[in-house]
């Protein structure tokens, strides 16, 4: 598959940032387990997991960028659960549908719909 296909899932490098709400209790919780994760490494073959879909490359306790952000908001009760081999697509969609972000960049719900469906894991859990 080659690296400018759309459904190989690169992430956004558009420059764009955006808010998202959250409310200071659900904020406080995100930040607590992303505080806790500090130090934990960097998932460096889910990388290439993510980039073919090999979900024998997980790390049980290791995170990449996307995982990281998913994580702390399911830990804050934003979303029900996790997701692992998940896009930077796949994760605005969800804060959209959400109701989380205001707006989605043109072609982000196609892209985010060409690209494999990422793992369903539980959210975890953080206390502070």
């Amino acid at each position: 598959m080659p690296l400018d296909d759309p459904s190989f899932g690169l992430p956004p490098r558009s420059g764009e940032v955006f808010d998202v709400r959250l409310s200071a209790a659900e904020a406080a919780q995100a930040l607590a387990y992303c505080r806790s994760m500090v130090g934990s490494g960097y998932d460096v073959l889910a990388m290439l997991g993510w980039a073919f879909r090999v979900r024998g490359l997980q790390s049980r306790h290791r995170v990449y960028c996307f995982e990281l952000v998913y994580d702390g908001l399911a830990a804050a009760g934003v979303f029900p659960a996790s997701k692992r081999l998940l896009t930077g697509d796949q994760l605005l969609v969800d804060l959209f549908e959400a109701g989380r972000v205001e707006r989605l960049p043109g072609g982000t719900h196609a892209r985010a719909a060409m690209q494999r469906q990422p793992a369903i894991v539980r959210a975890p859990r953080i206390t502070i």
